[in-house]
């Protein structure tokens, strides 16, 4: 992870042999995409949302919310 000019931060690694793509996507596709059903798991969380997580045939995760506050 490295700070960019702008302040946003980026990531940056050794593609060499795929090791890093088998565990983490192809420009760290599924690790994005992970930390993006957390974020957002636990954001409903915090509205009092139930979340179900259900993969996909196609490699996506659609997340389903239940409930919610009031």
């Amino acid at each position: 992870m490295n700070q960019q000019p702008d302040g946003t931060y980026g990531l940056t690694t050794d593609w060499w042999q795929g090791h890093v793509a088998q565990q983490v996507g192809s420009n760290f596709g599924k690790l994005l995409q992970l930390y993006g059903v957390h974020k957002a798991t636990a954001e409903a969380r915090k509205k009092g949302f139930s979340v179900l997580r259900q993969p996909q045939r196609n490699g996506s995760i659609k997340l389903v919310l239940l409930g919610g506050a009031a």
